[in-house]
């Protein structure tokens, strides 16, 4: 099941639409992402969402703002 960091910050990319139905964003994301991923990306994001993703967001530190799509419109 997905966490609260992965409900905001997955959407904030540009992934997946926003929701707050934990089940919806895990079956979204797994019709995605590759399989061999999950494990990982499913931490990486996590920990992105509670270093640098948080409600207020470090967008100048994200090592992915290049290609988010919340930090495009935020610049």
């Amino acid at each position: 099941m997905t966490d609260l960091h992965i409900l905001r910050v997955v959407p904030r990319i540009g992934i997946i639409n926003p929701t707050k139905d934990g089940l919806k964003a895990e079956k979204q994301l797994m019709a995605i992402l590759p399989k061999e991923i999950w494990n990982e990306i499913g931490m990486a994001i996590s920990f992105l969402g509670r270093e640098i993703c948080r409600p207020k967001p470090k967008c100048s530190e994200c090592p992915i703002n290049s290609v988010c799509k919340y930090s495009k419109k935020s610049i």
